[in-house]
Formats: structure tokens, C-alpha cells, sequence
């Protein structure tokens, strides 16, 4: 299994939920870029066409050890909403990307929900207070996301926006605030962390959505499987028609050889 994970920065947060995946799930190859790292990114945009089986969007990363804070400083009032202006690059390379991978699964977290938010044309609300800490988060557990989940947890919150979008489904809520949309079949954002790994909850979302990928990934497999067989039967029955073609043909110039010219020219 491929999984595309780009991040904004790297911070201690960030650095343990790639950390998680990559120690507990052996059957998966993750593809690591820094957005806000210029290295990265030209590697990134080199390969920005590239297929993957699934996508995760992460935060944004602490300013320390930022090179991008030349000409970008991460405060709590920054959003997706500057990148728009202040990093449109960057913001259109992810946007490439998502395009090219419309039918793959995502996951945004924190600000990578804000990026998918973005994407889907939603908006963002700006609190008055930033929301930092435990909170109550309330599910549809009919939601795939969300299986073998209880109705509430308390995930971890760290933010000052609220994104906004009527086109998308909302399937958590945090005092009445959407805190998750799914804004597509497999498309998936979530304004908590699942970065703290050894919380259960956390770690079953991450479970659930790397079931959502495999399970779309088996589907792609049949699908194409599929195509194989339907290309196969059409290319028996092309050669059928070629062989009763070749049949017919010269059985009619036998005829017309040997009984049609013979009595006309008899």
C-alpha cells in the first residue's frame, strides 16, 4: 500500500503520528514531504502526477527550525486562506494533486482539513478563542470513519478556525460546530488531531481509514479485473469474426470459380 503524507513543518506531533504508521503497519510505504521545505517541494512537484492508494493531509508544524518563516510565520490566525496569497505555489501543487487522485481516500487533519475544506470551495470561521486541549466530539458511528467508535470522545483540539462548507456532510460535531466533513465518497476532514497515537480512539480512526483504503483498493483491483475479462471476451469474439470472414470469403470465390464462371463461360 502507497500513502502520499505531506505535512507543513515538522514538530513533535507530526513526527509521532508518522512514526505510528510507519512502526505499525508494515504492509504500508509512506511517501514523506514537507510542503514548507523547498527541497521537498520541487521533489513534490516532480512527482505531484503520481498514483497513490491513499492520501493524508497533516498540521502545521511549530515555527521552529521553519525556513519558510523568511516570508511566512505560522500564528494562530494564519489559515489556508493566506497560502491562497502568500504561498499559491505550494496551495496548487496540493490541489494538483488531489485532482489527480479524486477517487482516492483522504484524510485532512487540523490544517490539512482546511486545505480539503479549501479544495471543496468551503470557508473557515475564526474563533474568538483558540481551542486548545480535550473535548467532547460527538460521531455518526454510522460512518465508516467512525466504526467500532463510541458515539462520543474526547480528541485532541488545537485550533482557531472552524472550517464551513454546506456541500459536504457533516458527520462529527464539537458544541454544535462541524469538526469533520466527508466532502466526497472517500474524501475525509478532520479538525482534531490524531496525532496523539496511544489515545484508542485515535488509533482506530487511523485503523478505519486504512481499511477504507484497502477496501478501495480491492475495488479498483476487481473493477480492473474486470475491464480484462470484458477486453478479452471482445478480442475472442474479433478473432471469430476474422476467422468466419476468411471462411466465408473463400468459400464464396470456390463457388463463383467453379460453378458461376464455369457455366457462364461454358
Amino acid at each position: 500500500m502507497k500513502l502520499l503524507c505531506l505535512h507543513f513543518n515538522k514538530s513533535t506531533r507530526i513526527s509521532k503520528f508518522i512514526d505510528y504508521i510507519e512502526r505499525d503497519y508494515n504492509n504500508i510505504t509512506l511517501y514523506k514531504y514537507n510542503v514548507f521545505n523547498t527541497n521537498e517541494l520541487k521533489k513534490l512537484q516532480q512527482n505531484k502526477f503520481n498514483s497513490y492508494d491513499g492520501i493524508i493531509l497533516l498540521g502545521v508544524g511549530s515555527k521552529k527550525n521553519n525556513e519558510y518563516n523568511k516570508y511566512y510565520e505560522y500564528k494562530h490566525t494564519n489559515s489556508v486562506n493566506d497560502l491562497k496569497y502568500t504561498n499559491p505555489t505550494e496551495l496548487k501543487c496540493i490541489y494538483d494533486i488531489i485532482n489527480n487522485n479524486i477517487n482516492t481516500p483522504i484524510i485532512g487533519i487540523c490544517y490539512g482539513s482546511q486545505i480539503l475544506n479549501s479544495f471543496y470551495k468551503g470557508e473557515l470561521y475564526l474563533s474568538k478563542n483558540r481551542k486548545v486541549g480535550f473535548f467532547k466530539t460527538e460521531l455518526d458511528t454510522s460512518n465508516k470513519l467512525f466504526k467500532r467508535l463510541n458515539k462520543n470522545i474526547y480528541p485532541q483540539y488545537n485550533h482557531a478556525f472552524y472550517p464551513i462548507n454546506n456541500n459536504s456532510k457533516v458527520i462529527a460535531k464539537n458544541d454544535n460546530n462541524a469538526v469533520v466533513y466527508q466532502h466526497s465518497t472517500y474524501h475525509y476532514g478532520l479538525n482534531f488531531h490524531l496525532i496523539k497515537s496511544d489515545d484508542e480512539s485515535c488509533k482506530i480512526i487511523i485503523k478505519n481509514f486504512i481499511d477504507i483504503v484497502e477496501e478501495n483498493m480491492t475495488k479498483k483491483h476487481m473493477i480492473n479485473k474486470y475491464i480484462l475479462y470484458i477486453l478479452l471476451v471482445i478480442l475472442v469474439i474479433l478473432v471469430i469474426l476474422v476467422i468466419l470472414f476468411v471462411i466465408h470469403y473463400f468459400n464464396l470465390r470456390y463457388i463463383l470459380k467453379h460453378y458461376i464462371f464455369k457455366y457462364i463461360f461454358k
